[in-house]
């Protein structure tokens, strides 16, 4: 019990940290113009301006609270509400397309003709996996990656390892996403929270039940 309480009280203030975090910024949907423009709107009213950013932006994709962007052959990343912008990486020629797995660290891009990279969200330099062919769309779910390559779509691990072909189609597809259902219901944040203050709620009092027996605390059943 000792040892519990203490890792209990941590996870509930990490909950609440995290909660905190992520209400700092609002639901945001975000579209770009080719040879203009890439904005922020709010999600509940869209027509209530969240950030813009100038530039000649294409690609979007977002993760971990942040938002990468492709301008010419330039990745950056901002904050959801397009502020804080830092360039992440520069390519040799445009991208295709690019996706982010924030819970692995790997960003992803494609080059159509070409070639599929994995690289570190941490480090841009390092490389985490690479695929060659005409690979163009790019989709991130269930902790796999969905690439096209012409007519067909393959599957494969989050380093590009294993890869295996998922279908093939009559025509090339114009793009793709993947949506894995949740296989348990995951409990509410709020829930976990009211759970952990109601345990919490008997600290004191298990503490006031405690009584001193020969220099040692004791609880009422004879435990500390």
């Amino acid at each position: 019990m000792k040892q519990t309480r203490p890792l209990l009280l941590a996870g509930l203030l990490t909950l609440l940290f995290n909660t905190s975090a992520s209400a700092a910024y609002p639901s945001v949907y975000y579209e770009s113009i080719a040879g203009s423009e890439l904005i922020a709107i709010s999600l509940s009213d869209p027509v209530q301006g969240v950030g813009f950013r100038n530039g000649n932006v294409t690609n979007i994709a977002v993760a971990g609270d942040k938002v990468y962007f492709q301008d010419g052959v330039k990745i950056y990343v901002a904050n959801p509400d397009l502020s804080g912008v830092t360039l992440f990486h520069t390519n040799g020629v445009a991208p295709t397309d690019l996706a982010v797995d924030a819970v692995n660290g790997i960003y992803y891009e494609s080059i159509a003709g070409s070639e599929l990279i994995a690289i570190s969200l941490s480090d841009p330099v390092q490389g985490v996996g690479f695929r060659s062919g005409d690979v163009t769309n790019i989709a991130l779910a269930g902790g796999k990656v969905y690439f096209q390559e012409g007519v067909n779509i393959y599957v494969a691990n989050p380093d590009l390892s294993g890869v295996t072909l998922f279908h093939t189609n009559g025509v090339a597809p114009t793009d793709l996403d993947v949506y894995v259902a949740a296989s348990v219901p995951e409990p509410s944040t709020w829930g976990l929270l009211l759970l952990g203050m109601g345990l919490l709620g008997g600290w004191p009092a298990w503490r006031r039940s405690a009584r001193r027996d020969h220099g040692h605390m004791v609880n009422s059943s004879g435990e500390w």
